[in-house]
């Protein structure tokens, strides 16, 4: 310590010390000494020599040094952050430059008492909740010399160390605030379950509906988490839920549908249905909202004996001008015609004058609706599409609906509605003034199966218009469809090279690998070098579906241009080495799979990414499975020698499952190549004194094998399996 107080006489300059000037008063700049605080120089006088302020800083080692030490230590942690707001102080330290500043403070001021730490302690604990700039009050210190008191190096030091521990727990706390603040966090089920007994109280729920609507926050939260409530606790709760229906606030009456309408399955049904009478006079009051609602939670928890009973109440509302009732009452249609076709085909009158409302909802549901009563009759379905077509009134909604509905139609039956007409129809979608009709209209037509290039000329022109669409989800969607379209017809996407490479710059990633793995798809053999260096800058900024897509890009450029495999082979290898989950990996081993068996002169180089994929693979299946392959491809393989080596290593490095993988492949080498027969006998009788019993049994059948011919020749007239690793699923 002492060897600190004559360091911080050297680094005790103005500059130095005026982080800490809130610190003591001793470091404040004054013109004088104060009055009553003989400890304090001026800073004439404290400038003057170093040792003059290591007196000075000494003198106020007792009482100043930690009475500021509290103060600041208090006035910090008075923030206190919420959900909503945060706090401010008058000062602009945050926590880092805080505990920077303290520690620095501790090792120069030599540290306060032992007594005094406990007020610190105590002051780290507390965050009130305002915050007021503090002025450190000047203390006088005893009158004690420094100089005659006994030496405490040891109790000092001890000091220190609990005092570097307190900084760091501070700081750990401090982090652990900076993260997101969860209003559910530490949320116990018997202490909501409690809160919930309010419901029972008619003045608590007339009165105050923003604390019930808290409670039903709660109750939702915990069911939706997985937290599923008994048979008592649910029925205690659904019958408080039902006293809600006291209130008239709209909010918490949204509330306290959707939770019944959660809560009814895990509820008994005898005791869901007393709620029925409550929600049946809701579908009559004057407010839309709790028709609306009311509609929404029976169709629900009623059943099909019940639907009788509330179909005249439901058929009212389908024609019901409001758009928010007359479609929850469509809805509530679609799903009771799953399980009571005969009644709700009887509401096709209702239906049909709902589906000339104005309201775009409104139309849309209706025309499903339509739509699934007569889905049983072909004819009755080309005739409602068929009549739609001449219709002037639909909204983009339904058109869009209409336009899938019609190329179903073409695609499963012909001969329901003319080819001609149909065309036609989506041709006049093409030019609507709405994005979404005229991408609907296009990707019908591009998805057709039996679509020629004149009738696709079309609905690509309008594509390529949507690639330079300012909206970033247009763009998305047309280059998706693009991209599917050249799987089949990619002489009809070339034509849209010329766009598609000016999204290759897209601030959008989702945008620009789509791009590029549809210029891979119709490119020359020119541009395959720049669109992979493309591909290296931003792969792995993109999501793992994406690059699944890429992969199976690479996978048909390669059988399109196999002087180029080796850069394609690379890039697959890379993919390999990258973090990625194991359907990715699973799509590289079958791309190389696929590869190898369509082409002759790749077979070596992927047997070589096969071996390097195993040398470090995190997924013990996809490891299995390679080595399965390994096994079968690989005694017929010019490298059959090197690749025995690479399996060999697996018997040492990997886990029991691997183990038992590599000594069938090794067996089905030993068996098929006699050169390198003897050298496999070698690493098999060393596995028969391996931990794991598969392994050692494994081995000890493949030896009894490979000793008699005959016996070996068995393993050799195995049936060999398929070897994509889809098949081997």
């Amino acid at each position: 310590m002492n060897e600190l107080r004559a360091r911080f006489g050297a680094l005790s300059s103005p500059l130095m010390l005026a982080p800490f000037r809130f610190l003591d008063p001793w470091v404040a700049p004054v013109a004088s000494e104060p009055a009553g605080c003989p400890g304090i120089k001026s800073p004439s006088s404290r400038a003057s020599s170093s040792e003059e302020v290591s007196k000075s800083l000494s003198l106020n080692l007792d009482r100043s040094s930690s009475s500021s030490l509290r103060c600041f230590l208090s006035s910090e942690m008075r923030v206190r952050r919420s959900r909503r707001r945060v706090a401010r102080t008058t000062f602009s330290l945050s926590s880092a430059s805080f505990l920077n500043a303290m520690a620095s403070y501790c090792a120069f001021s030599s540290l306060a008492p032992a007594t005094d730490m406990g007020m610190v302690r105590a002051a780290a604990g507390r965050r009130p909740k305002t915050v007021v700039a503090h002025q450190p009050t000047c203390r006088v210190p005893e009158s004690r010399e420094m100089s005659s008191a006994p030496p405490r190096e040891e109790e000092e030091e001890t000091v220190m160390a609990s005092v570097i521990k307190e900084f760091q727990g501070l700081k750990d706390k401090l982090k652990n605030e900076d993260q997101d603040y969860s209003p559910f966090l530490g949320l116990e089920k018997n202490a909501v379950m409690h809160e919930a007994r309010m419901f029972n109280e008619p003045e608590m729920v007339t009165k105050h509906p923003r604390r019930c609507r808290k409670v039903l926050t709660k109750l939702l939260y915990l069911l939706l988490m997985g937290n599923n409530f008994s048979g008592s606790e649910a029925t205690e709760v659904f019958f408080g839920v039902t006293k809600l229906f006291q209130s008239l606030n709209p909010h918490l009456r949204r509330m306290m549908y959707l939770f019944i309408k959660e809560v009814a399955e895990s509820t008994a049904s005898e005791e869901v249905v007393i709620v029925v009478a409550s929600l049946t006079k809701d579908m009559n009051s004057k407010e839309d909202l709790f028709r609306a609602n009311a509609i929404r939670v029976l169709t629900k928890i009623i059943d099909s004996s019940m639907l009788g009973q509330l179909e005249r109440y439901i058929r009212q509302a389908i024609v019901d001008k409001t758009p928010m009732v007359a479609s929850a009452a469509l809805v509530a249609g679609l799903r009771f015609i799953k399980g009571s076709p005969e009644i709700v085909r009887r509401w096709v009158s209702e239906v049909q004058e709902a589906s000339t409302s104005p309201h775009e909802t409104v139309q849309y549901h209706a025309m499903c609706l339509l739509h699934q009563i007569r889905a049983h009759d072909r004819l009755a379905v080309g005739k409602l599409v068929t009549q739609y077509w001449r219709s002037s009134g639909l909204q983009p909604l339904a058109l869009c609906q209409l336009v899938r509905y019609s190329a179903r139609l073409l695609v499963s039956d012909p001969g329901a509605v003319d080819r001609k007409a149909c065309f036609a129809f989506m041709e006049s979608c093409l030019r609507h003034k709405s994005d979404m009709v005229v991408f609907e209209a296009a990707r019908a037509v591009v998805s057709l199966p039996d679509i020629s290039a004149t009738d696709a000329f079309t609905a690509v022109t309008v594509l390529r218009l949507l690639l330079s669409s300012p909206k970033s989800v247009l763009r998305f969607a047309a280059v998706r469809t693009l991209s599917w379209f050249a799987q089949r017809h990619p002489e009809q996407v070339a034509q849209a090279n010329q766009d598609l490479e000016q999204l290759i710059s897209d601030d959008n990633r989702s945008v620009a690998t789509l791009a590029i793995t549809t210029l891979l798809k119709t490119g020359s053999r020119s541009s395959v070098d720049s669109l992979m260096k493309e591909i290296h800058s931003f792969i792995a900024d993109i999501s793992d579906d994406f690059k699944r897509m890429v992969v199976r890009a690479v996978r048909e450029l390669c059988i399109k241009y196999p002087d180029k495999f080796r850069m394609l082979f690379m890039f697959l290898t890379n993919v390999l080495r990258e973090e990625g989950s194991f359907e990715l990996k699973s799509e590289v081993v079958d791309t190389f799979l696929h590869l190898m068996s369509k082409l002759d002169h790749v077979r070596e180089h992927g047997y070589f990414h096969l071996c390097e994929l195993i040398e470090d693979c995190e997924y013990t299946t996809l490891s299995t499975r390679v080595l399965h392959v390994l096994g079968e491809r690989g005694p017929d393989s010019p490298v059959a020698p090197r690749l025995v080596r690479s399996i060999s290593n697996r018997l040492i490095l990997e886990n029991a499952w691997v183990r038992a993988a590599a000594v069938s492949a090794l067996a089905k080498f030993a068996a098929r190549l006699p050169a390198l027969r003897s050298s496999v006998l070698v690493l098999l009788r060393r596995s028969l004194l391996d931990e794991d019993d598969e392994v050692r049994d494994r081995a000890a059948l493949a030896l009894r094998q490979l000793v008699d011919e005959r016996r070996a020749a068995r393993i050799v007239e195995l049936p060999r399996l398929p070897g994509s690793v889809d098949a081997l699923r």
